[in-house]
This record gives structure tokens, sequence and C-alpha cells, in this order.
């Protein structure tokens, strides 16, 4: 019975594409990273340190009220973007006209729980502190939709804020990978040690 549901549960997950494939595959090494992993780690904790906290007083400390609401604008927009979508560019300016807000793709509460793993009910509940909020709208058939005010609440400070933070930690990490990619070449190069790209001799 259980793997039954698991089985409905899967197959009922909402289906999105990819904004920006990865160039990166999950198992690949990258090179220079384990020379340098606790410096990664320490800039990495301190921007998502701020953006989470960012967010709990956005939104009052309520995790699911930010997952739903992601979950939502994701779902409406992520085919709109897909690479794939022969229309993809024309739908990159979708939130400067009425025609495009319609372009929106419409998810529901059970599609949104499947997604999440959020309860149902919870995500209902959520649904409507979110349309009181007037961020999202909800049509006769319950599917919802994220609205021009959910943009203009987040985009001129808090996003560009994020954007900003988000920049300076790619160019962090950039620095701190290349002097870990020179620390590894140099270890592999000294008397006694074979160098050997795959497996990036460890600093102590």
């Amino acid at each position: 019975m259980k793997s039954a549901v698991t089985a409905k549960a899967k197959k009922s997950r909402i289906r999105v594409a990819p904004i920006c494939p990865s160039r990166f595959s999950p198992a690949a090494p990258l090179e220079g990273y384990e020379a340098c992993k606790r410096e990664v780690a320490v800039c990495m904790g301190r921007f998502f340190v701020r953006y989470f906290t960012r967010l709990y007083h956005e939104f009052e400390g309520d995790l699911a009220l930010i997952i739903v609401l992601g979950e939502i604008g994701h779902h409406n927009t992520c085919q709109l973007f897909a690479a794939r979508n022969p229309q993809g560019s024309r739908h990159h300016a979708f939130g400067d006209t009425a025609e495009g807000w319609n372009q929106l793709v419409p998810c529901n509460a059970f599609s949104l729980s499947a997604a999440t793993g959020i309860p149902r009910e919870t995500v209902r509940r959520k649904i409507a502190t979110l349309v009181k909020r007037g961020w999202i709208k909800r049509n006769d058939r319950g599917e919802v939709f994220i609205v021009p005010a959910v943009g203009e609440h987040f985009m001129p400070d808090f996003n560009l804020q994020v954007l900003r933070e988000i920049l300076a930690l790619g160019d962090e990490l950039g620095a701190l990978l290349a002097k870990g990619r020179r620390a590894t070449r140099d270890s592999a190069q000294e008397p006694g040690k074979r160098a050997n790209p795959e497996l990036p001799t460890r600093m102590a």
C-alpha cells in the first residue's frame, strides 16, 4: 500500500524544466575544491545565514509560506523561460504586459503539496494567506498564479540586494578555487608526489 501511495505521489509531482541547466555533473570533481573546501564552506555559510535571516523576517518566520510562494512562482514561469521553448525570448519580458501575465502555467494545492512534501491542508492555508497579501490570485478551478504585486514587492530592494550578494559570493568562491587549483598543482609537482588531476592532493 505504501509503495502504491509513494508511486502515485511521484507521478503527480510537478514536472519542471530547468531554467538554466547546470554545466557541472554533481559527481564530477571540481579542481581546487579539496584544497579550499573549508574556506568555501565558511563563505557559503555566511551567505546563506544572511539570506535565510532576511527571508525569516520578510515572511515572519513562516518557512512553509516561503516554499509555497516560491514553488508557485517557479511553476508559473518555468516553462516560459525554458531553453527549449521556441517563444522563450519573447517571454523574457512577460511581466511587462498583461498578455505576458496571462501566459503563466497554473498549479494547485494538490500539485504544490506533491512537489514540496508539505501537507495539502497546510498548502491551502498558505495559499489563503498569500491571496490576502495580494501576492497571488486563485481562479474558480482552484488554480493559483503570482500577480504583479509580488514582483513590485520583492524586486526593487530584496532581489537586487540578494543578487549583489550572490555576485560577490561568486567572485569570492572563484578566487578561492583558483587559489586551490594553484595549491593543488604546486603540491603535485613536489618531489616524491605524482600529479593526478582526477585525485587532487589534500592540503593539511
